[in-house]
C-alpha cells in the first residue's frame, strides 16, 4: 500500500475519533471503543481493554507523523478528564485508559515516549487540574528528562536530526516550568502539591539527572558516537535555563534553596577520580566554554561558594594544602586548564575571582589553578604573569586602596602575595614588579593609610617583594597579636611552601575519604548544627529484691475499653524519675521538652488554651531556659532579631499565675538577656511597652531593671555591690490596700529603691559626692595641711608569697574569661535608650495630665493609683533607671549636647512642678509632700538624676557645655536645689511628717551635691556665662 495513502486514512481514522470525543458520551463502553483504538495501534493498550477495541485503526505510518497525539491529550483533558476520571477509576480501576494517554505503563517502545514528550507540553499548556498534577508527578517519576534526551539523540539521524533538537528545546522549557507552573496553580484548586514536585525536591533532582547526562554523554564521546557534539550542544541549553531558574546561587546556605553543586559534588568528585574521568571532564570543559559569558559567570561563583573550606583558611599542614590542590584539580577538571590566549575566560575569572571579595582559601585554590601544577610538575609562568598583573592592577587601584573593608584587603593581598610565590626565583617579573612604579607608588598609598591593619597588610607586601628579589626591607613592629600582625605571620608562614608543590596522597590514605565526607556535610547540611551530645549508655535493668505486690498484674484491657491502659515497670520507672507525669495526662502525657528555637520559646511562655496543668509547665520550662538560650543566639544567624521583638513583649506581659519558684529572678534575667544581645530592638521595645497602661507595676519594675542592667553589662560595667532584693520583698503582698501594704513596707524598712537600680543609682550619686568631697578638699590649704600631717608610711607586713601569686593568677584568669563586648552601649545609647525613654515620657506626661484636667471636676478623678505610671513609686524607679543610663552613657558622643541636657530637665520638671492634679502646688502645701515616703522619694530621686548629670559633665569637659549652651537650664537647676535646702534648713527636724528619715536624708544629700556640682561650673565659666 502506498504509505501516503496509509498516512491519509490513519488521519482521517484519528480525525473522527477527536471530533467524536468531543462530544456527550452517555456510556462508559462507548467512551473505551473510541480511546483504545489509539492507544492499540500505538501498542500501548492494557490487556483488559483489548476488549473494546472493536474497530481498530490503521497501522501508524511513521513515529515523526505524532503530531495528532497532543491533539487528542488536548481533547481529553478538555472533554473526558472532568467527567468521567472518576467514573473510570471506580469502575476499571488501575491502570487508568486516560492515563496511558499520557504516561503509558509499557515502555520500551517509541510510542511511549512519544505520548510522554507531548504529555509534557500538552498538560502544562492548559489550566492546571488534579489529573494534570497527577500524571506530572508520574511523568517526572518514569520518563525522566535523561531517558527522553536519550531517546530523542540516539533516534535521530540524518534529516531526522534537527527536528529532535527543537523537541528537546520545548522538552526544556517544560520541565524548567513545572514546579512552578504546579505552584501557581495548586493554590486556587488547595491542592497538596506532591512532594516530587515540590520546587526543592524536584530541582533537587533535575541536577541529580543532568549531572547523569553528562556521564552518559562522556560515555558516548568514549565509544566515538557521531552525534555526542550535538548532544554536548543540547547539554548547554538546559544549563543556561537551570543557571537562569536560580539552580546556581552565590551561596551555598540556604537550606531551603537548591544548589545544583551542594547536591551533585560529592558524586562529581567521585566520577573524577575513576578510571575513565578524561572523558568526564572533557565533556564538563566544553559544556561550560559554550556557556555564555554571564552563565559561565554565576556556574563559576556557586561553584567556588560550595568548596568547603578549612576552619582556618590559612592552615598550612600537608593535609589542609592536599585539599587546596584538589580543589584546584576540581576546577580545572569542571572549567578546564587557565592559558594566556583565552580572553572569555579570563574575563569570567577576573570578574568572579578578583574583583569580588572571597575568603583565604579561595585564593590559594584559584593560584594553584592558574599554576598548572595540578597535573604537571613545571609552573605555568605565563599564565601566572597574567594573574598577577591582574591582581596588581586592583591591588595598586586608589579605590581598593581607599577600601576600609579588611577582608577585602586580605583577600587581594593574598591572592598577590601566593601568586609571587610560585614564580621561579629567576624569574624576570619579580624584578620588573620590585621596580615598577606602579607598585612602588601603591606601597606609598598604603603606608600613609590611616587604618594600621590596612598599613601593615600593604607594608607586608612590600617586604614579600623585596625579599623575593634578595633585598633587605623591615618595617618593623610585627610582635604581637593585634592590629593584623598574626594574620601576616601566619601568611608569611604559608608562603614558605607553595601548595601546588604538595605530595598526593596515598592511595590507602583516609584523605580521600575525609574530603567526600567533608564536600557531602557541606552540600547537605550547610547551616553549622551544635555539637552533639556524648552518646549516653543503655539503661540497664537493675535487679530487684521479691516482693509480694511484684506479682500482682494489671488486668488486661479490651480494645473497646474506654479505660487507660496500666502503666508498664517501664513506665513506672519513668514516673519515679519525673513526678510531673503523675498529674494532669498521666502517662499519656508527652512531657514538655526545652526549647530549641527561640520560637519554640516564645511558643511556651505564650498562654495557651491548654490546661492549667499543662500550662504551668510549658511556662517553667520556657522560664527556666529562657536566658541561656537568648546568649546562645546572640551571635547565631538573624534568629534573634526576628524573634525579639516578640519574646519581648510576651516577658513582660507574663503573670505568676502557679507562684512559680523564682519567677522574678528568670523573667528578669530574660529580659535582660534581651537587651543585652539585641538592645536595637528589644530596648525600644520595653520603653514602649512601658507607658502602656495593661501592666502592673511589678512588671513595670521588671521592664525598668531590665534596661539599666542591660545598659550596664553593654558598658561594660559592673552590677550592683549591695544585696539585691527580689521584688516580692519589695511588694510583702498582692491584696492589701495601699495604705497597709505601705505600712508593712515602711515597718520592715524596706524602700522601693532597695531594688537592683536603687543600689546601683544610690552608688553612683555617693561615687558623684565623694569624688566632688575630694576634689574640693584638694582645693582648701587648710584641709591640705592636716591630711599631709596625719599621712604616715605603713608599716612592712609579711605576706605570704603562694598566696599573693594565687591571688594575682585568680584575678588575671577571671579577668581573661570574661566575655567579650561587641555592641557598646555608648553607641547605641542615644538612638535607642535614654531619647525614646525620655520622648515618651514626656508624651506620657502631656496625655495624662490633659485627661485629668478634662475630668477632674466631674468626680475627683485623681492619676496618682498605685497601678499607674505617675504615681510615686512608679515615677522614682523610672528616675532611677534614667540615672544608671545617664551614667553608663558618659562617653557616648551625644552626652554633652544632647542627652545631658535632656535629662537634667526630666530632673528638674519632676522635682518643681506637679506630675498630677494629686500634688498640692502651693508654697504652704510644701509641707504637704511629705505626707508619705514616696514623695520624698521622687524628689530625692531627681536631685540624684541632677547630681550624676552635672558629675559627668564636670568629669567631661568641667561643665563647658552646659555653662556656656545651657546657661538658663543649669540657674534653673541651682535655684531648686538652692529652694529644696533652704526649706529642709529651716524645718531643722530630720523627718519631713511622716517621711522617713532616710529619704529625707537623701535629698538633703542629693541637694547640697548638686550646689557644689553648680557652683564648680560656675566658678571655672562664669565670666563666658551670659546673664549671671
Amino acid at each position: 500500500m502506498n504509505p501516503r495513502n496509509g498516512d491519509e486514512m490513519f488521519a482521517v481514522a484519528v480525525r473522527d475519533i477527536n471530533n467524536r470525543l468531543r462530544l456527550p458520551i452517555s456510556r462508559s463502553s462507548e467512551l473505551l471503543q473510541f480511546l483504545s483504538a489509539p492507544l492499540a495501534a500505538a501498542g500501548l493498550l492494557p490487556e483488559k481493554y483489548n476488549v473494546y477495541n472493536t474497530t481498530p485503526l490503521p497501522d501508524i505510518p511513521s513515529f515523526t507523523q505524532s503530531r495528532w497525539i497532543s491533539i487528542i491529550q488536548s481533547t481529553i483533558l478538555e472533554f473526558i478528564v472532568p467527567q468521567w476520571d472518576t467514573v473510570l477509576a471506580e469502575e476499571f480501576g488501575t491502570p487508568a485508559i486516560l492515563e496511558q494517554y499520557f504516561c503509558p505503563t509499557l515502555k520500551g517502545s517509541w510510542a511511549g515516549f512519544e505520548f510522554a514528550l507531548s504529555a509534557y507540553s500538552t498538560l502544562l499548556a492548559i489550566p492546571l487540574s488534579r489529573f494534570a498534577v497527577r500524571l506530572l508527578s508520574s511523568l517526572n517519576l518514569s520518563y525522566p528528562i535523561d531517558e527522553l534526551h536519550e531517546y530523542l539523540f540516539r533516534a535521530a539521524t540524518g534529516s531526522q536530526t534537527k527536528p529532535r533538537v527543537t523537541d528537546w528545546e520545548g522538552l526544556v522549557r517544560a520541565t524548567i516550568a513545572i514546579p512552578s507552573k504546579v505552584a501557581n496553580g495548586a493554590i486556587p484548586l488547595k491542592l497538596l502539591i506532591p512532594a516530587r514536585l515540590q520546587p526543592r525536591e524536584y530541582s533537587e533532582e533535575l541536577c541529580d539527572r543532568f549531572e547523569r547526562l553528562v556521564d552518559q554523554v562522556s560515555n558516548r564521546i568514549t565509544l566515538g558516537d557521531q552525534s555526542a557534539q550535538l548532544q554536548l550542544q543540547s547539554l548547554s541549553h538546559i544549563l543556561v535555563k537551570m543557571i537562569q531558574t536560580g539552580s546556581f546561587p552565590l551561596q551555598s546556605t540556604d537550606p531551603f534553596g537548591t544548589s545544583f553543586f551542594r547536591s551533585t559534588l560529592p558524586k562529581i568528585q567521585r566520577r573524577l577520580r575513576g578510571q575513565d574521568s578524561r572523558a568526564y571532564s572533557d565533556a564538563w570543559s566544553s559544556i561550560f566554554l559554550s556557556l555564555p559569558s554571564s552563565a559561565m559567570r554565576t556556574f563559576l561563583a556557586s561553584l567556588v561558594s560550595t568548596l568547603p573550606a578549612e576552619q582556618n583558611p590559612l592552615e598550612r599542614t600537608d593535609r589542609a594544602r592536599r585539599s587546596v590542590k584538589d580543589h584546584a584539580r576540581l576546577l580545572r577538571s569542571l572549567l578546564g586548564s587557565l592559558g594566556p590566549d583565552q580572553d572569555e575566560l579570563w574575563g569570567v575569572v577576573s570578574s568572579v575571582l578578583v574583583v569580588r571579595n572571597w575568603n583565604e582559601h579561595v585564593a590559594r585554590v584559584l593560584v594553584c589553578w592558574a599554576s598548572g601544577l595540578t597535573d604537571d610538575r613545571k609552573v605555568n609562568e605565563p599564565v601566572l604573569t597574567e594573574l598577577a598583573t591582574q591582581v596588581l592592577d586592583v591591588w595598586s587601584s586608589t579605590p581598593h586602596s581607599k577600601n576600609l573593608q579588611i577582608s577585602r584587603h586580605k583577600y587581594i593581598s593574598t591572592l598577590l602575595m601566593i601568586s609571587l610565590s610560585y614564580f621561579p626565583p629567576t624569574s624576570p617579573y619579580l624584578k620588573d614588579l620590585a621596580n615598577s612604579p606602579q607598585f612602588l607608588s601603591s606601597v606609598s598609598k598604603y603606608i600613609s593609610n590611616l587604618d594600621p591593619i590596612i598599613r601593615r597588610i600593604g607594608m607586608a607586601v612590600a617586604e614579600y617583594v623585596a625579599k623575593l628579589n634578595n633585598r633587605k626591607l623591615d618595617f618593623g613592629d610585627w610582635g604581637g597579636d593585634t592590629q593584623g600582625r598574626m594574620w601576616i605571620r601566619d601568611i608569611r608562614a604559608l608562603l614558605d611552601e607553595a601548595d601546588g608543590f604538595v605530595k598526593d596522597a596515598a592511595p590507602d590514605s583516609d584523605d580521600e575519604d575525609e574530603e567526600d565526607n567533608v564536600l557531602h556535610t557541606t552540600a547537605d547540611a550547610p547551616i553549622s548544627t551544635p555539637a552533639s551530645e556524648p552518646e549516653r549508655l543503655p539503661k540497664t535493668r537493675q535487679t530487684r529484691v521479691y516482693d509480694s505486690d511484684d506479682s500482682l498484674s494489671a488486668y488486661a484491657s479490651s480494645s473497646s475499653s474506654s479505660r487507660a491502659p496500666s502503666p508498664t515497670p517501664e513506665e513506672l520507672d519513668e514516673i519515679e524519675k519525673d513526678p510531673t507525669l503523675r498529674s494532669g495526662g498521666g502517662l499519656n502525657k508527652k512531657k514538655v521538652t526545652r526549647p530549641v528555637y527561640l520560637a519554640d520559646l516564645a511558643g511556651l511562655l505564650r498562654p495557651t488554651k491548654a490546661g492549667e496543668q499543662d500550662e504551668y509547665e510549658k511556662l517553667d520550662v520556657g522560664l527556666r531556659h529562657a536566658e541561656e538560650l537568648i546568649r546562645r543566639k546572640k551571635d547565631y544567624g538573624t534568629e534573634l532579631e526576628e524573634n525579639a521583638a516578640n519574646l519581648t513583649i510576651t516577658l513582660v506581659g507574663l503573670q505568676d499565675n502557679f507562684d512559680l519558684g523564682g519567677f522574678e529572678e528568670k523573667r528578669q534575667g530574660a529580659l535582660l538577656a534581651l537587651v543585652f544581645c539585641s538592645p536595637h530592638i528589644s530596648a525600644p521595645c520595653i520603653i514602649e511597652q512601658f507607658f502602656h497602661n495593661q501592666y502592673s507595676t511589678t512588671q513595670r519594675f521588671a521592664m525598668l531593671t531590665a534596661l539599666a542592667l542591660g545598659a550596664r553589662e553593654l558598658a561594660g560595667l559592673p552590677g550592683p555591690t549591695g544585696p539585691s532584693r527580689s521584688n516580692k520583698q519589695v511588694f510583702p503582698s498582692k491584696m492589701l490596700p495601699t495604705t497597709l501594704h505601705h505600712k508593712y513596707l515602711l515597718d520592715e524598712k524596706a524602700h522601693a529603691d532597695a531594688g537592683p537600680v536603687g543600689l546601683l543609682a544610690y552608688d553612683i550619686s555617693r561615687l558623684a559626692l565623694e569624688r566632688g568631697k575630694e576634689e574640693a578638699e584638694d582645693r582648701i590649704p587648710q584641709i591640705i595641711r592636716e591630711k599631709q600631717l596625719r599621712l604616715r608610711k605603713p608599716a612592712p607586713s609579711i605576706v605570704d608569697v603562694d598566696e599573693a601569686r594565687r591571688v594575682h593568677s585568680v584575678s588575671l584568669f577571671e579577668g581573661s574569661n570574661r566575655p567579650p563586648v561587641q555592641t557598646a552601649f555608648k553607641d547605641v545609647a542615644a538612638e535607642y535608650f535614654i531619647i525614646p525613654l525620655i520622648e515618651r515620657f514626656w508624651q506620657h506626661l502631656r496625655d495624662e495630665q490633659t485627661r485629668e484636667t478634662r475630668v477632674k471636676a466631674g468626680n475627683g478623678y485623681h492619676g496618682a493609683g498605685s497601678g499607674m505610671i505617675l504615681d510615686a513609686l512608679v515615677l522614682g524607679q523610672l528616675l532611677r533607671t534614667l540615672s544608671v543610663l545617664v551614667h553608663a552613657a558618659r562617653h557616648s558622643i551625644a552626652f554633652l549636647r544632647m542627652l545631658a541636657p535632656q535629662a537634667l530637665e526630666v530632673a528638674v520638671t519632676i522635682g518643681t512642678r506637679p506630675v498630677s492634679v494629686a500634688i498640692p502646688t502651693s508654697d504652704e502645701e510644701f509641707e504637704e509632700i511629705g505626707k508619705g515616703e514616696k514623695e520624698t522619694s521622687v524628689l530625692a530621686s531627681s536631685l540624684e538624676l541632677a547630681l550624676i548629670v552635672l558629675d559627668a559633665c564636670v568629669d567631661l569637659d568641667s561643665g563647658r557645655e552646659l555653662g556656656l549652651e545651657q546657661t538658663m537650664l543649669l540657674l534653673s537647676t541651682r535655684d531648686w536645689a538652692s529652694e529644696v535646702f533652704r526649706r529642709l534648713e529651716e524645718m531643722g527636724g530630720v523627718e519631713i511628717d511622716k517621711a522617713s528619715g532616710d529619704d529625707v536624708n537623701r535629698v538633703r544629700r542629693g541637694a547640697a551635691g548638686v550646689l557644689l556640682k553648680i557652683e564648680e561650673v560656675m566658678g571655672r565659666w562664669r565670666r563666658s556665662m551670659i546673664s549671671v
